[in-house]
């Protein structure tokens, strides 16, 4: 009996985690002998990069490395299969690979997973094991709400046997892109499930779990929008490309509108176009491009754009498949067909309630109707923006339902500035429907602020002093930013204070301040503190009492 298929098939289960009396292992003290970590790379260079940084600062995507430590000539480490898991925030990262020139399609997304490559005495080169047939790989992804979990996963195929490491080895390394700015910036990442397995299907003991590592976000990605407009049959926009005028199939694509919210998208080398048909238009021409598909059908155009410091997301995978998912650095429109003249659109776009107070969300609604005489229900996504600071939530763009001639999508904007700020829809069009935009303006006041005090000890002698805490928080949720600024202290009685003012110190949800006072005369003092407000939060006092008794005489 041939017992190399059971023997494939029992690995790979083990290591798929479906085993799931092995689903764990504890992170284990430091040993020497008969003990090795799987650690992570938080900057992993590449399928060579064993060195191990705990925290990276990443203004783009970022591969993290799964390196094999502690194994040596006096304590090898034999396996014939393994397992790990990353965990990350899958609402902050898309766990993929980005673009890159090897990939088997025209900008085409690199392997999310890249094994080790090394060759040097005592490593494995696990992409050789594969790429040799003498061991098979694969990977998962699993997200649920904020919950990322990306497996990965090898077996040696027998009659290939168990290898030994002697030295630092790179099992893998993973790709992240950014999705938006997390809060907080720095994100922890953790490895768990590590399983390695010898020949028998036995799990090693020894083996665990290094700890987690942080990476700093420091940029926003940039947000690809595209719209598609049919060209007019004859018109002499195609000349420049096809060297004659336009066919009834011809589009012109504009990415005009896409923006990058604390940098730049160059034009024309920001933006990477694919039409769907076997044709690119890849950093060439930029923002509005013009294609003739010379021939009705229907197509999956796709637009990436890359900011000034490289942040960017793979728009296609390497079958040139299109990618859909969170990452908002590239967009699509599925489905255009070329064959019919699409309907004209119109965008309005309300906010309720249209007047809020800073740092307090308004729903936004955008609507799109279809004009024709033949209306159909509009698709596809809306993608909004704000003349003024604040962010979009749960993303800057919805995608439109609807049953009659108009569909409809929201989202909640949150402005972080006072003023007047123009909120935006740009409905991208569908395969039936050509792009339209509208906009709202909304109107944004200071936030009230609350204002407390009190003295310790309240009660005391004339010529004593007390320290007088003044405290500021928002009146909004804990999200807000507390406020910032400067408290000033009064007295009605008799008295001295330390200084009349003082500078706020953040801290958790409010902030304070403190300032001693030296009453001069028995009595009931009221002590009063006035934070005079900023930009963000409208000012308030409050006050409290204190107690002075006379001085004591001999």
């Amino acid at each position: 009996m041939d017992r190399k298929p059971l023997k494939v098939a029992i690995a790979a289960v083990l290591l798929a985690g479906l085993f799931t009396g092995f689903s764990t292992f504890p992170v284990h003290a430091a040993c020497s002998i008969n003990c090795w970590a799987l650690n992570q790379d938080a900057f992993n260079g590449g399928q060579t990069d064993v060195s191990i940084q705990t925290s990276a600062s990443d203004p783009h995507s970022f591969r993290i490395g799964a390196v094999l430590t502690n194994a040596s000539s006096a304590n090898p480490l034999t396996i014939f299969g393994w397992q790990f898991v990353i965990n990350y925030n899958a609402t902050e990262f898309t766990a993929r690979g980005d673009p890159s020139a090897t990939s088997l399609y025209p900008d085409g997304a690199a392997d999310t997973a890249l094994l080790g490559a090394q060759t040097t005495s005592g490593t494995v080169n696990w992409a050789g094991m594969v790429s040799g047939g003498r061991a098979l790989s694969g990977t998962t992804n699993n997200a649920n709400g904020a919950n990322g979990a990306f497996t990965v996963f090898l077996t040696i195929i027998a009659p290939n046997t168990a290898v030994t490491i002697t030295a630092d080895t790179l099992f893998a390394s993973v790709a992240f892109e950014l999705n938006t700015v997390p809060s907080p910036s720095i994100q922890s990442f953790t490895i768990t499930n590590v399983i390695f397995v010898d020949s028998s299907s036995n799990t090693i003991p020894g083996v665990h779990a290094g700890g987690p590592i942080t990476e700093t976000i420091t940029d926003i990605p940039p947000a690809a929008i595209i719209a598609a407009t049919h060209e007019t049959t004859g018109s002499p926009d195609c000349v420049p490309i096809t060297g004659a005028v336009c066919t009834a199939f011809a589009f012109k694509f504009d990415g005009s509108t896409s923006s990058d919210a604390d940098g730049t998208i160059a034009n024309p080398s920001g933006y990477f176009w694919d039409f769907g048909d076997g044709t690119q238009n890849l950093g060439v021409t930029g923002s509005i491009v013009v294609h003739d598909y010379a021939a009705s059908g229907t197509f999956n155009a796709t637009l990436r754009v890359v900011d000034n410091v490289g942040d960017t997301g793979s728009a296609r995978d390497a079958l040139g498949n299109v990618i859909l998912n969170m990452q908002p650095s590239h967009t699509q429109i599925i489905n255009l067909s070329t064959g019919t003249t699409l309907d004209t659109t119109t965008t309005t776009v309300s906010c309720s309630p249209s007047s809020v107070t800073v740092n307090t969300a308004t729903s936004c609604t955008a609507t799109v109707t279809d004009t024709s005489a033949g209306p159909i229900t509009p698709t596809g996504p809306v993608g909004f923006t704000s003349s003024g600071a604040g962010t979009f939530s749960p993303m800057t763009s919805c995608n439109l339902s609807g049953t009659t001639s108009s569909g409809t999508c929201n989202v909640e904007f949150t402005p972080s500035t006072t003023g007047t700020d123009t909120v935006t829809g740009n409905y991208a069009g569908d395969s039936a429907h050509t792009t339209s935009s509208g906009s709202i303006a909304i109107n944004i006041s200071q936030a009230s602020s609350m204002t407390t005090v009190s003295c310790t000890p309240s009660i005391l002698k004339a010529g004593s002093s007390t320290t007088c805490t003044a405290t500021v928080g928002p009146s909004c949720s804990a999200s807000c930013p507390v406020p910032t600024g400067t408290a000033t202290f009064a007295s009605n009685g008799a008295g001295i204070f330390s200084s009349t003012t003082c500078t706020l110190i953040s801290g958790g949800s409010s902030s304070s301040c403190f300032v001693t006072f030296t009453p001069s005369a028995a009595g009931t003092d009221t002590i009063t503190a006035s934070y005079s407000g900023n930009p963000t939060y409208l000012g308030s006092s409050g006050t409290t009492s204190i107690k002075i008794r006379g001085h004591f005489r001999p």
